[in-house]
């Protein structure tokens, strides 16, 4: 019977050595193995020889082939031998790889067509660009390809809630779970986005246009209002297409996740550092978040404290909108030449939100003699929210005393703010990392464990609260937060999640090899004192650590880049530089006013 190749990419060099017959098993050169498959029928299948080890095991690539080759005796011996109940037959393989080719070829067709050139032109750059040579051996690349990705789900779905905790990386109680690879961290995010055209580098003498004041100031006093939720605001506001659509959803953000350093690491340092008291600080996920002693002189925890809460008054945004069109005094005259800068609504925006560390919107006064748009000790009268609707409330931990007051979205969630290249984000953390509160059906509470489910809620095994009369109820969890029936959109968010706790390990497949070991699929006998086995173990050891090693120095070097740019953000809001306030207050009256007069300290001109 016919013989399927194995090591796609080594057919040369393993002709001899690697080979398995469709119904019979595998052959070799001869019988001096070192690494051998013990058959589910009792067989013993040679699949390295020693002479080909030799060959190969000093080239730079030696043990990465040598491992490759085995993945794919492990992987297809499986289908040969219909090994694992649920997944797809070998026959049902082959035909979708058949119908793989198929494509392939009218694309070559196509192509041909559009590019002008002939069918064998763009059949052989095809067959090039995937490492083979021929049709056949581009057949058993889509078998294996299928058989692979197969055997990868069915590894995922046996293991899932494993995988599911390290990609969180920590439990319900809150203690580290222990994984060879970095773990997630996720946060469900919802934000608004208002772009601005003002110059993200300059801190203090940035400029917005009147549409743009007017539109960040009509935002914050729709947060204020109560009236519709963050939500809409977002549907109907936001300058973020993608998620406007999802009512501002825009998904888990991980540490893997390429948002800007102020969207992203701005969440970190407010819900890691900045809203958390030290008692109720957890140091697994604060370490995780990179904000940990890793730095010689001071550590990134200290630095991030050191840029410290900003309270942007309420009133900051208002004014905004009521001096939106001011660009001349009441005699119609350009002020300052008509210097952008000094227009009342980039004062204000200058000095209250033109700020690259993360701010809440708050009840405190204006402050007019200060700069750092901290506004002042003393708070507006203001209305608490009621059950349900966005507003003013007191949350601990971020409010100083009694009489302040943050916007919250409509659940009591604090909308965090930040300036970033891409203008001012509003953000909401739908699901911080810190509520890894222990659920179950006797609670009506959320762990992280229950919230990213990837069932959707038809299914049995969907987090529900069971409450005392028996009454089952789906809790809401990142598969229904956007409260649809729609089943397609379920599973969409299902599968997301599902995807996330598949591909957080760039080195998944170990994990499938290791498997097999620990079955004791495959045995490594000894050669010349050297073992295949252990070889392969410490590469991918060594693979992991370097991985490791890399998504924490990228993380440290994001935090590095943010906290310099506030620091030159910080040193850089001086009042020589600021305009002040009192310039805006007397913007219309300029004519009248010495301070606008050449050396004035209102006369600003570029």
């Amino acid at each position: 019977m016919k013989k399927s190749k194995l090591a796609i990419g080594l057919v040369s060099s393993f002709i001899g050595a690697l080979a398995m017959g469709a119904c019979s098993g595998s052959v070799t050169s001869n019988d001096n193995a070192i690494v051998t498959i013990n058959g589910y029928n009792g067989e013993t299948i040679n699949v390295i020889t020693n002479d080909v080890y030799e060959q190969y095991r000093y080239t730079s690539d030696g043990i990465t082939r040598f491992y490759n080759s085995i993945m794919e005796v492990l992987i297809r011996y499986q289908f040969q031998e219909n090994t694992i109940p649920g997944i797809k037959t070998y026959s049902e393989i082959v035909t979708d790889a058949e119908n793989n080719v198929k494509s392939a070829k009218s694309d070559a067709r196509d192509n041909a067509k559009t590019n002008g050139t002939s069918y064998d032109e763009e059949w052989e750059s095809y067959l090039t660009s995937q490492g083979v040579e021929d049709e056949d051996e581009l057949l058993e690349l889509f078998i294996y390809n299928l058989e692979k990705e197969e055997i990868e789900d069915w590894y995922a779905n046996e293991n899932e809630e494993a995988l599911k905790a390290e990609y969180i990386g920590v439990n319900d109680e809150g203690a580290e779970v222990e994984s060879p690879t970095s773990s997630g961290f996720p946060y469900h995010i919802r934000h608004i986005l208002v772009s601005v055209s003002g110059d993200a580098t300059d801190y203090t003498r940035s400029t917005i246009s009147s549409t743009e004041a007017k539109k960040l100031s009509t935002i914050v006093k729709e947060f204020a209002e109560g009236i519709i939720s963050f939500g809409q605001i977002a549907y109907t506001s936001s300058d973020d297409d993608s998620s406007a659509q999802n009512y501002g959803d825009v998904g888990i953000m991980d540490l893997t996740t390429s948002f800007v350093n102020e969207f992203k690491l701005g969440i970190y340092a407010f819900d890691g550092v900045l809203s958390r008291s030290a008692e109720n600080r957890d140091s697994v996920i604060t370490n995780g978040l990179g904000i940990s002693d890793d730095f010689d002189n001071s550590t990134v925890e200290e630095t991030v404290e050191d840029i410290g809460l900003t309270y942007v008054p309420y009133d900051a945004f208002a004014a905004l909108g009521t001096y939106a069109e001011e660009e001349r005094d009441s005699k119609g005259m350009l002020v300052n030449d008509g210097y952008a800068a000094s227009y009342p609504r980039n004062i204000y925006w200058n000095k209250y939100i033109n700020l690259h560390n993360p701010f809440v919107i708050s009840n405190n006064d204006l402050n007019v003699d200060a700069v750092d748009g901290q506004g002042s000790t003393t708070y507006l009268s203001v209305t608490d929210a009621q059950p349900g609707h966005s507003g003013w409330r007191y949350v601990e931990g971020v409010c100083n005393n009694s009489n302040q007051r943050v916007l919250t979205d409509e659940q009591g969630r604090v909308i965090i703010g930040v300036r970033s290249e891409l203008g001012v984000h509003f953000m909401v953390m739908q699901k911080s990392i810190y509520e890894f509160t222990t659920g179950g059906e006797d609670t009506e509470n959320v762990s992280l464990s229950e919230y990213y489910t990837t069932a959707v809620p038809s299914d049995s095994d969907y987090p529900v609260y069971v409450d005392s009369n028996g009454v089952s109820t789906p809790k809401i969890t990142y598969v229904n937060y956007l409260n649809t029936s729609d089943q397609s959109v379920l599973k969409q968010r299902a599968t997301e999640v599902k995807d996330k706790i598949e591909s957080f390990d760039s080195t998944y497949e170990y994990r499938l090899y290791e498997y097999f070991v620990s079955k004791n699929t495959i045995q490594f006998n000894d050669t010349n004192g050297v073992n295949l086995g252990e070889e392969i173990q410490k590469m991918i050891d060594a693979k992991r650590e370097y991985n490791n090693w890399s998504a924490k120095n990228t993380l440290n070097d994001s935090w590095v880049a943010y906290l310099e740019m506030v620091q030159r953000q910080d040193q850089t809001r001086t009042s020589q530089r600021l305009i002040p306030e009192t310039c805006a207050i007397g913007f219309k009256d300029a004519s009248s006013d010495p301070r606008f007069e050449v050396g004035g300290s209102c006369y600003y001109v570029e």
